[in-house]
């Protein structure tokens, strides 16, 4: 059951769903000076909707050593964030104001939606 569903409509009403252009991460290539360059995706248009960070989220970015201008955004599907690991950068987000955020940290996934951290990027 999609709870965001059922609840998005009355959130709606103070803090109304925004389009969202997404572009999926893709392998990275290498420059000819040795730098790495991110590869994305064709935009991807979905609702989405922006929030401030809770405190827990807060705390949760400052474990993991996330700086920068932060919100949170609540959006239908599935995106990834940055997973070192693997060198696996985040999907970028372009908002409304045509600002472009990175996902750094999923905070909730359910199948049907997603909640994540975004940090600001200089365009």
């Amino acid at each position: 059951m999609n709870m965001h569903a059922l609840v998005a409509g009355k959130i709606a009403r103070i803090n109304p769903l925004q389009p969202v252009s997404v572009q999926l991460s893709q392998s990275s290539m290498t420059a000819t000076d040795g730098s790495r360059i991110p590869a994305f995706s064709q935009p991807i248009g979905v609702m989405g909707q922006v929030q401030d960070l809770q405190q827990r989220d807060l705390r949760q970015l400052e474990q993991m050593n996330v700086q920068g201008s932060q919100r949170t955004v609540y959006l239908n599907g599935e995106v990834d964030a940055i997973v070192r690991f693997s060198q696996k950068g985040g999907d970028l987000l372009t908002l409304m104001d045509e600002s472009i955020w990175l996902t750094t940290a999923i905070l909730e996934q359910w199948p049907d939606w997603v909640k994540c951290s975004i940090t600001q990027q200089i365009a």
